[in-house]
């Protein structure tokens, strides 16, 4: 028994230790949005979502780091860490802690839901800042033609050309990375799972992910078709006030994850049994 005590006390040590690298490797990757968060210069609200993560993260690192009786190779994804956190570069942070994450989801006897955080934290910020740049063109042009078949039911006359509507009477809209909803989907996305582990959820079902992403290019299509209106309310929904609104209701899609959980009631689990 006491043999069983020390090596869980061993293992929640080394579990400590690779949070700790973990948490300096984000800190590197968020050295330049930092900047732009202490200047004013974003209104994407991610300090809330990772404040979120990182905090499911350690609850669920408090509450069964210590029931964890299984070791697991850390050496590899700590050396990793530790050159990703001393680097200074936020691409390198990044990809580092994605490697980390990956080595412990495919090697760890029982995958951890916040080995699965860590991974959505970087691919987040590698999806927004790097591959959904370049891959942006492609995309941008699909959704645009998504959006220009949904708003052809109410604007007679409507082009599509590329990422631009040229609207018949109206002010001509072209969207860009900023418009685009998978600009900020997997935030959403690590928001709404950070959540869901925290209420307690155990497993995700692969529909509530889809629902999530229907949601958010609705919540798009009207956006912009309110934009279409005129030139002045294009103004109010895209900047300001209608920023933030925006930014709310991303918010609060993310929280909807409260609203569910798949873990078992004792009658439930009593009537399976």
């Amino acid at each position: 028994m006491k043999a069983q005590n020390r090596n869980g006390k061993t293992l929640f040590f080394t579990e400590t230790v690779y949070v700790f690298l973990a948490l300096l490797t984000v800190a590197n990757g968020l050295s330049y949005n930092l900047i732009l968060w202490v200047n004013g210069e974003s209104n994407d609200p991610l300090p809330a979502v990772l404040i979120v993560s990182l905090f499911t993260i350690m609850c669920l690192h408090w509450k069964r780091g210590k029931d964890s009786h299984n070791p697991d190779n850390v050496i590899v994804p700590c050396l990793v860490l530790s050159l990703a956190c001393l680097i200074p570069s936020t691409l390198v942070a990044w990809v580092g802690l994605a490697f980390a994450s990956v080595w412990r989801i495919y090697f760890c006897q029982q995958a951890k839901p916040q080995h699965l955080l860590w991974l959505m934290i970087a691919g987040s910020f590698i999806w927004k800042s790097c591959l959904f740049k370049i891959t942006s063109s492609s995309i941008l042009d699909a959704e645009t033609w998504l959006i220009g078949s949904a708003l052809s039911l109410l604007y007679d006359g409507l082009i599509i050309n590329g990422n631009h509507l040229l609207f018949t009477g109206n002010h001509d809209l072209s969207i860009g990375i900023g418009c685009s909803c998978f600009s900020n989907v997997a935030f959403v996305m690590l928001g709404w799972v950070s959540l869901f582990f925290l209420k307690g959820g155990q497993s995700i079902r692969p529909l509530w992910p889809i629902a999530i992403i229907v949601l958010l290019m609705s919540l798009n299509i009207v956006r912009i078709g309110i934009m279409a209106i005129s030139y002045d309310i294009y103004l109010v929904v895209h900047e300001g006030v209608g920023l933030e609104v925006y930014n709310v209701l991303l918010t609060l899609i993310a929280a909807s994850a409260l609203l569910f959980s798949d873990k078992k009631t004792p009658i439930n689990a009593a009537r399976e049994a």
